[in-house]
């Protein structure tokens, strides 16, 4: 009687340990599967927080050139109109020199 009573209790025993082992074996892959989701999670963050660098940093870009291109319009008016200024008033000036000497 007694030994039946230790087969039956060692055969708990045995089939708890086996559904603890299972039961840690599920436990270990939910957690893997859950690193895995957030692993990928992070990298699709880290590719749109790349593709939003990009854009603003293009965007920058040609907000940028066209200020450029602006100021160098602006620059060379300024030039040009200087330099035209300057043309007329030498050839005002030629033309008095050339009046008074006739």
């Amino acid at each position: 009687m007694r030994n039946q009573h230790q087969m039956k209790l060692s055969t708990v025993v045995e089939k708890f340990k086996a559904k603890q082992s299972a039961e840690i074996l599920a436990l270990r892959k939910r957690v893997q599967t859950g690193r895995d989701e957030q692993k990928k999670q992070r990298q699709l963050d880290l590719e749109r927080l790349l593709q939003r660098y990009q854009n603003v940093k293009s965007e920058l870009e040609s907000q940028q050139n066209i200020e450029r291109i602006r100021a160098e319009k602006f620059m060379g008016y300024q030039v040009s109109s200087k330099t035209g200024t300057s043309q007329v008033a030498s050839r005002q000036g030629s033309a008095a020199t050339l009046g008074t000497g006739s």
